[in-house]
């Protein structure tokens, strides 16, 4: 999927497409992360609310694990936030580059910035399932459990 979505952007850079590249590069790079005992213990909690755009001319979503290796993970996740930046930097207004991004910064343990990347969204944008989701990962990282635990009450999870 990278490849064909990395072939589509030479052709077509819409923000889709960069969008998507992000999406199956921070997917790739999920199956590098070493799993914590709170993925564990609470699974649906701290899934990624990452979003493949099916409104783009590709639609396959297509991810495949290999070794785990944290290098191979941090080169992904950077590739990937350069993917999303691109995305957002088409359109402004693309809520979903966002919460990606957000995603991508929490997976590099840039934790306040997924916070403010998400606090940057404006309120109807911020108060959607998967932003709040992330939202809720990311204080749960930056060792604000108190207030991720609100959150994910209010999701119900």
């Amino acid at each position: 999927a990278i490849k064909a979505f990395e072939t589509a952007n030479s052709f077509i850079p819409f923000r889709e497409n960069y969008n998507n590249l992000g999406v199956a590069k921070t997917r790739k790079a999920l199956f590098y992360k070493v799993a914590t005992s709170e993925d564990y213990k609470y699974p649906k909690r701290f899934e990624y609310p990452l979003e493949i755009d099916y409104n783009s001319r590709l639609n396959q979503e297509v991810t495949r694990g290999l070794d785990d290796d944290s290098d191979m993970m941090q080169q992904l996740l950077k590739s990937a936030q350069k993917d999303f930046e691109k995305a957002i930097l088409l359109d402004p207004s693309y809520t979903k580059g966002y919460i990606n991004l957000a995603c991508v910064y929490d997976l590099l343990e840039n934790y306040y910035l997924a916070i403010g990347t998400i606090n940057t969204l404006p309120i109807n944008q911020k108060n959607t399932k998967d932003a709040r989701r992330i939202y809720a990962i990311a204080h749960y990282h930056a060792d604000m459990e108190d207030k991720a635990e609100v959150i994910w009450k209010k999701l119900k999870m």
